[in-house]
């Protein structure tokens, strides 16, 4: 695969990155699948990867820190800010098992899209976000995480500059690389853009 490449903050970043959203994910691939699929990615000269600490319950960033974590050629980015609704929580031990059975049973899978289509709940507090870094470098396996963004900071959230400054707190500290936002509109983008942190 002929690959280019931009310098960027230290990376030499693949033009094509993978998105792992569906990494550990109910209807997505199994956990061996998952594997092959990162070590053919990193194999074939991929060195963005992109994550989140709610896809897959955590499980997409558990894969990502086992195939990818310590390696420091590649940025590992994982946004936080959403969080994962109780009723989907209590099905995490269960997961494996409802795994297996939307496989083999086309009306559980139909069932399973439709409990999932809404937006995910989000929660930019201090106190929420300071749990989350410290567990997405649990996750991945990491004492500094490549890159952490804001998930769909709405303009307000941005303009108000406290969620932000606890991931930039985090880079201080060494924790954090590269601070970032994931914007889903043009009002956030344009307050993240103003912001010179």
């Amino acid at each position: 695969m002929d690959i280019n490449y931009t310098d960027y903050h230290g990376f030499k970043l693949s033009a094509i990155g993978l998105g792992c959203s569906r990494l550990g994910s109910l209807l997505g691939s199994t956990t061996k699948e998952s594997e092959s699929l990162l070590e053919y990615a990193v194999d074939n000269g991929i060195t963005y990867f992109d994550t989140a600490s709610t896809y897959g319950q955590g499980d997409s960033e558990r894969v990502l820190g086992r195939i990818i974590g310590k390696n420091d050629q590649i940025l590992l980015v994982t946004k936080i800010g959403k969080r994962i609704p109780f009723k989907a929580k209590i099905l995490q031990p269960f997961k494996s098992k409802l795994r297996i059975f939307a496989r083999h049973f086309g009306s559980a899978s139909t069932v399973i899209k439709k409990s999932r289509s809404g937006t995910l709940p989000t929660c930019f507090q201090t106190p929420f976000l300071t749990r989350e870094i410290e567990a997405c470098r649990h996750r991945l396996g990491v004492d500094c995480v490549p890159m952490i963004m804001l998930h769909s900071p709405t303009e307000e959230t941005l303009r108000h500059g406290e969620a932000i400054e606890v991931i930039e707190k985090a880079r201080m500290l060494g924790m954090v690389r590269l601070v970032g936002v994931s914007v889903d509109n043009l009002s956030a983008a344009e307050a993240a853009l103003v912001d010179e942190r």
